[in-house]
């Protein structure tokens, strides 16, 4: 019973062990197989990215690479006469001989070793006794010390080396001039070959012609899962690319970018050799002995490559292998591990194709995953694993739009901010990088006003960017979309009449007669010279019959004539829609009064305008407008008018009315201060009235030449020429000195040794000069 235990307990680890190891169920049978029938390496379908993206890290990282200085002068200069190297060798020789010790003796007394008593009797009748003592015992002990190898000592180098190295200047200049041409080399790399950006296509005609070739990301996810086959190897995922038959020529597509091309660990490699010897000899006359140490040692940085990306040529299969291309990356075990660390890998390849941009396919891939076995020590990859290959199916390569546009946009997504803003919502899921223009303006991430959300984009700008200039949403590649109301159910122009009444001398009262429209479209608005009008910011009056809408708005009259053209429409939506007209009707002219001359009774005035035929002086009521020009088409553009000088001294202001139109008021210019007959014999006085914003005047007078300085509210004016006689002084720099700013009555002072002398400049809006003929 007891040789039967052993075996049973044997058995039964055994079926334990077993059970542990083969699988129970069928579905874990059916996981079990899958997992050895894999090689283990997954590649996913390949995912097609945005290259403007890659593109533009790839131009940042060659702008960055350009800025770099690596010709330093004073690097090499601080290196001039330096010290490279040193060499030191000693000599030095020991030796020590040594004798054997002398010998010590120690004496130790022990004292009497025994005492022996004895009775003798020589007769029967004696009986004396003999006692017989032993002397002392000496012990002694001889010693010798203990004799070794004797110690010789080379005597230590009374020189030492310098404690500082460098390398040489021309060494210098020679590292900065490689690293130079490596940052070339690079950004010529990532510039990319014209091979890759262009193709050569021959027309029908024979002729040949430059197309740009459309450039492609795809993004290739890679799972690695080894087992124990797969032990000290070398995970391989092959790609093979091939245009579609339909490409422009026969070209294979071009490798632009390979991400990564390695992926590296830097390791410290530590080497340590060391070994001794040594001897002695020992006799009864002399000792000798001697040591030898020998060592090296080594400290360096490798790299321990993770990840290689390699091209290949394609095996030829058919006729059209010239227009395939090939590439591959190799994963590795590293730091001293037996086995590819397990997990999800990220590669990319960027692709230029011989093909139109506008082809739904641009091309198509095949993927095949295999092992190969790896020398960590040599780091050399070796054959194929057996039973290690698998090969995907062939996948087509589409190419995406990169058009956005939002579903549905309409006014509730767009809200009056108050002070000329206007905040708008797009909805709908935009790409990172996705930004807004509007004109010239870019609205993006970062940007005031601009924010990207979940469900869309907000972004803020001016009411009247937005109704005057084209608004689009722009995507990362550049394509451009533009943004309007989706709802707005219109389909022409609007039909746009416009109206200009005279309110005063300096507004206009315009009013604006349109197509009514759907609510849809949102609030039409008023633009003119740049502006809108129509909100908050620049409120208008709506009324409509339920036909026509019209819109009114009170503006200057001078911003209407300087902007003559008037357009309505409604912000953000399609520009086919908006209406133009322009203000410009008879009777929309304003009216202005200039002064001529006076006589003793009377002051001439000019009266200038559009449509005077049919206006009358309505105050004071005793002017008439008489006419100037006759036989002419612009007969009814100017008048003159007469007035008392009695009354002209005190007015302000006419009253004109036209027969079609209420009363507007025209401003009336004063009177020049003194009669300009009379003003050359009082002293001096400009020569001429001066217009708004005119730089210079001229002064007549006696002793003009005497003037020492020339004042304008305590402001001096220094840029003055005197002529040579002495009757006229030139003024400049009024516009800068504010003298011209308005049109009003200036004083000018003119500081004279004798005293000082005001001299009055008329600055007036305008003026008409008679020229004698």
């Amino acid at each position: 019973m007891r040789s039967m235990l052993p075996a049973l307990l044997t058995a039964g680890l055994v079926l334990f062990l077993t059970s542990c190891e083969e699988p129970s169920t069928p579905r874990e049978k059916q996981i079990e197989a899958r997992e050895r029938a894999s090689n283990g390496i997954a590649v996913g379908k390949p995912k097609v990215y945005d290259d403007s993206v890659l593109q533009m890290m790839l131009n940042n990282a060659q702008n960055r690479l350009v800025s770099l200085q690596v010709l330093d002068q004073t690097g090499i200069a601080s290196r001039l006469g330096s010290i490279t190297g040193a060499n030191q060798q000693i000599s030095s020789f020991a030796i020590s001989a040594q004798g054997p010790p002398t010998p010590q003796s120690v004496v130790t007394a022990n004292g009497a070793t025994s005492q022996v008593a004895a009775t003798v009797k020589p007769t029967a009748s004696d009986n004396s006794t003999v006692t017989t003592s032993n002397a002392p015992v000496q012990n002694v002990v001889t010693t010798i010390p203990q004799f070794g190898p004797p110690t010789a000592t080379a005597p230590a180098p009374s020189t030492s080396l310098p404690s500082s190295f460098s390398v040489s200047a021309s060494d210098i200049l020679n590292e900065q001039m490689q690293l130079t041409y490596e940052i070339a080399n690079y950004n010529l790399l990532i510039g990319g070959p014209l091979n890759d950006h262009v193709t050569r296509v021959r027309r029908s005609n024979g002729q040949l012609w430059t197309m740009d070739k459309p450039h492609l990301t795809l993004g290739f996810p890679i799972a690695i899962n080894p087992d124990k086959r797969f032990k000290d190897a070398v995970a391989v995922v092959e790609v093979e690319v091939e245009t579609l038959p339909d490409a422009l020529n026969d070209e294979p597509p071009a490798i632009a970018a390979l991400l990564p091309r390695e992926k590296t660990y830097n390791v410290a490699a530590i080497k340590d050799h060391s070994g001794q010897i040594g001897a002695g000899v020992v006799t009864q006359v002399a000792g000798v002995s001697g040591s030898y140490l020998f060592g090296r040692k080594t400290y360096y940085v490798v790299k321990d490559q993770d990840t290689v990306a390699l091209t290949f040529k394609p095996e030829a299969k058919d006729s059209r292998d010239n227009q395939r291309i090939g590439f591959s990356w190799e994963f590795r075990p590293v730091l001293g591990e037996s086995y590819v660390k397990s997990g999800l890998k990220q590669t990319f390849v960027q692709l230029a194709f011989p093909a139109p941009a506008h082809a739904p396919v641009i091309g198509k891939v095949l993927v095949r995953t295999y092992w190969r076995k790896y020398d960590k020590n040599t780091g050399l990859v070796k054959e194929i694993i057996s039973n290690s290959l698998h090969e995907e199916a062939v996948l087509p390569i589409p190419t995406f739009p990169m058009e956005q546009k939002t579903p549905i946009f309409g006014v509730t997504d767009m809200e009056d901010l108050n002070g000329g803003q206007m905040l708008v919502r797009l909805e709908g899921s935009f790409l990172g990088g996705t930004y807004v223009r509007v004109g010239s303006q870019i609205l993006q991430a970062g940007s005031n006003g601009f924010t990207t959300e979940y469900g869309g984009i907000r972004f803020t700008a001016s009411i009247a960017d937005l109704a005057l200039k084209k608004t689009v949403l722009v995507t990362r590649d550049g394509t451009e979309t533009p943004i309007y109301l989706t709802r707005c159910g219109k389909s022409d122009p609007f039909g746009v009449q416009a109206a200009v009444a005279a309110i005063d001398e300096t507004n206009s009262l315009l009013k604006v007669t349109m197509d009514d429209m759907p609510a849809s479209c949102g609030l039409p608005v008023i633009l003119i010279g740049g502006k809108a009008f129509g909100y908050s910011d620049a409120p208008i009056k709506r009324e409509t019959d339920g036909i026509h809408t019209t819109l009114s708005v009170l503006l200057p009259t001078g911003f209407l004539f300087a902007n003559p053209d008037v357009a309505v429409h409604p912000v953000l939506a399609d520009f086919r829609y908006v209406g133009k007209t322009s203000v410009f009707t008879p009777d929309a002219e304003p009216y202005r009064l200039l002064y001529l001359r006076q006589d003793a009774d009377n002051a001439y005035y000019l009266v200038y305008g559009r449509g005077l035929d049919d206006v009358d002086v309505v105050s004071p009521d005793d002017l008439d407008l008489e006419e100037v020009i006759t036989n002419s088409n612009d007969s009814d553009t100017m008048r003159s008018l007469k007035v008392p000088l009695k009354t002209a001294k005190s007015l302000k202001a006419l009253v004109l009315q036209s027969k079609h139109d209420r009363p507007f008021v025209v401003s009336f210019p004063a009177l020049p201060a003194t009669d300009p007959a009379k003003d050359g014999a009082d002293g001096p006085k400009f020569q001429e009235r001066v217009t708004v914003g005119a730089d210079e005047a001229v002064v007549v007078g006696d002793d003009l030449g005497k003037v020492q300085k020339v004042m304008f509210q305590k402001q001096e004016l220094t840029n003055i020429e005197k002529s040579d006689d002495g009757k006229s002084l030139k003024i400049k720099g009024l516009a800068a000195a504010g003298v011209t700013a308005v049109a009003k009555t200036q004083s000018i002072d003119l500081i004279l040794p004798s005293g000082k002398a005001t001299v009055k400049l008329e600055v007036v809006n305008s003026k008409v000069e008679n020229v004698t003929k």
